[in-house]
């Protein structure tokens, strides 16, 4: 349990960590390029820098931290450049205020049933939620500048080849992460990368992936680009993540009218290209396989990750017809599911929700806030919709399917909440909407 004379001995690191952050924001103020740069900087170090919250699993990431850069930088440049033609970036952040608000309003009714320490913490994490979706609107307003946007699909790339470069790394040198301790992921052979969990990876990879294939046909180095798609399709099968299988299957199968409509005269034009693009995934598949031999029957078969969350999951409900109307308050999930034994104590990684996104938003913001959470996407949606029917554009293409694919996703893991993914997901979806029609076609 966390008390106020645990935090109070935090003092100094709390004092260290807020001076860090102050000169991330001035830093960002002026240079938004290298607030670009951090941000990637953060998918790539993942879980791997971190300040603990004492007595918690989880703690400070580089990310909240370049998150919070990148919001002061759009700040900045609205004051600096005024500009009343921001029509996607006022409606995604008038679709996320009533989310914000609610959240918080659940944790105030919550906190008395909280103790001190656990207060403070819940309101820390709902500072982070915050920061994370105002990320979007932020990145549409940077992204007005053509240059930045050119780097953020870079620094997106570098980060992907990097991380499925690490995952490499990491399954020849750290096959098993129980070597970190307990609480980890039983299986042996899955590759984590630095986000030290197969699943969130497996997620990330597949948007990864997506947002490849949608820039292919703009771009010069389509050799380099096939490379890169071949890798991640690799290091998604050695994930062994059912939940990443679904997210590919499901959020492709979503998307394949837009699919149709946009490359069948493609097809009919050049069918070599096709032809050799399909041997080619064919190939990286069948090379998959062999290299997971047996594992590779890990990714359909019925594991003990799936007895947990199933135990886990019908517990979840009891909370859900108890806490459903006004919930439990946001991330105060772990106060609850200790009382109801779903969990034994603060510090493993998987304590701050359940095994399914739209049950922990249930369970902690209640009916009213799932609402509001699930409309910010469905507002998400019809904007790329729409945006598909003026330009049809490949781009709105791989934003509408990690939309989709990450809520297939969540039903499985609470990914829907993951910090490193919001930041993915709204990093695509801002380049998808602010590609200018005469940039749709881009060269990288």
């Amino acid at each position: 349990m966390v008390d106020a004379a645990i935090l109070t001995s935090a003092t100094p690191l709390v004092y260290a960590a807020g001076a860090l952050i102050g000169v991330g924001l001035l830093w960002a103020v002026k240079v938004p390029r290298l607030a670009l740069l951090l941000l990637g900087a953060s998918l790539l170090t993942g879980q791997l820098i971190r300040l603990p919250l004492p007595g918690q699993g989880g703690g400070l990431l580089l990310s909240d931290i370049a998150a919070s850069t990148l919001l002061v930088a759009a700040w900045w440049r609205l004051l600096q450049r005024p500009s009343k033609q921001r029509h996607a970036a006022r409606l995604t952040l008038y679709v996320m205020t009533p989310f914000i608000l609610w959240s918080l309003f659940t944790l105030v009714v919550g906190a008395g049933s909280l103790p001190l320490g656990g207060v403070l913490v819940a309101g820390l994490y709902w500072v982070r939620l915050t920061v994370y979706l105002l990320l979007l609107p932020a990145l549409l307003v940077l992204l007005e500048d053509t240059n930045l946007r050119t780097q953020l699909t870079r620094v997106f790339l570098g980060s992907l080849t990097l991380i499925v470069g690490l995952a490499a790394v990491q399954l020849w040198f750290v096959p098993d992460l129980q070597l970190f301790g307990q609480g980890w992921d039983p299986h042996l052979q899955r590759a984590v990368s630095t986000w030290l969990d197969p699943n969130f990876l497996g997620a990330y990879l597949v948007i990864g992936l997506v947002y490849a294939a949608a820039l292919l046909p703009g771009t010069r180095h389509r050799v380099l680009l096939l490379l890169l798609m071949a890798a991640t399709v690799i290091a998604i099968l050695f994930t062994q993540s059912r939940s990443a299988l679904v997210m590919l299957g499901g959020g492709g199968l979503v998307m394949l009218p837009w699919l149709v409509a946009a490359y069948g005269h493609v097809v009919r034009r050049r069918w070599p290209l096709i032809l050799g693009f399909t041997c080619l995934a064919t190939a990286v598949l069948a090379l998959g396989v062999i290299m997971l031999g047996n594992r590779a029957l890990g990714a359909v078969a019925y594991g003990p990750t799936v007895e947990i969350r199933l135990a886990a999951l019908t517990t979840v409900w009891e909370l859900v017809s108890q806490f459903g109307l006004v919930g439990v308050g946001y991330n105060a999930y772990q106060f609850a599911a200790i009382e109801a034994g779903l969990i034994g104590d603060f510090n493993i990684h998987s304590r701050a929700g359940a095994d399914n996104s739209l049950l922990t938003l249930w369970v902690t913001t209640g009916i009213v806030g799932l609402a509001l959470f699930m409309s910010i996407g469905t507002a998400i949606w019809f904007m790329l919709l729409r945006r598909w029917q003026q330009y049809h554009s490949p781009l709105t293409l791989a934003a509408g399917a990690s939309l989709v694919g990450l809520l297939l996703h969540s039903q499985f893991i609470n990914s829907l909440l993951y910090a490193h993914l919001l930041i993915v997901l709204a990093v695509i979806v801002a380049l998808a909407l602010t590609a200018k029609p005469q940039l749709l076609e881009q060269r990288l």
